[in-house]
């Protein structure tokens, strides 16, 4: 509906004999503008997560602009990888098993754990692949102040949503 109401208004602005080159370039302007504003969705919650983690660690980590682009180019990588390949399937099995988790058979049970385990696998695999990644392009010491800082960041994560859920501090 938004396209054929933009097809419309072109339609009569380009009848229209009076209005001069700049105006029909600014109109132009504002109608691709408005277009891709209105195609855009809201970065999801797992693109807001790795932003922050990314952030974090390089505000944390005394890293050079080359380091800084190094590192940023290939944590960006795995974290798609590791969210498509890994936690995205894995979410799946979860979503499954809590559907039928009073009536699961011993097969699909042993199934699960066995999907898990791959999984589980597979994301070590691509933590390792980074890792060597990082250590052709960043110094081993900066490297592994890196993994401290994704760790303390990943800490820091779990603590405040405990906080958000118990925000009375009460203990489970």
């Amino acid at each position: 509906t938004m396209i054929l109401i933009w097809k419309s208004i072109l339609h009569k602005t380009f009848q229209m004999k009076t209005m001069n080159n700049n105006a029909l370039l600014a109109f132009l302007f504002v109608c691709t503008f408005l277009l891709q504003g209105y195609g855009q969705k809201d970065p999801s919650k797992h693109q807001r997560l790795v932003e922050m983690k990314l952030n974090f660690i390089i505000e944390k980590t005394e890293l050079d602009e080359a380091e800084k682009e190094a590192f940023n180019a290939i944590f960006t990588q795995y974290e798609a990888r590791f969210h498509q390949e890994v936690w995205l399937p894995s979410r799946k099995i979860r979503n499954s098993i809590r559907a039928e988790i009073d009536t699961i058979s011993v097969k699909s049970a042993s199934d699960y754990i066995s999907r898990f385990s791959e999984y589980e696998k597979l994301g070590l695999e691509l933590k390792q692949s980074r890792n060597e990644q990082l250590l052709e392009k960043i110094r081993p010491t900066k490297v592994l102040y890196i993994l401290y800082q994704e760790k303390r960041f990943d800490r820091e994560m779990i603590e405040r949503i405990r906080n958000k859920n118990n925000p009375k501090g009460k203990k489970d």
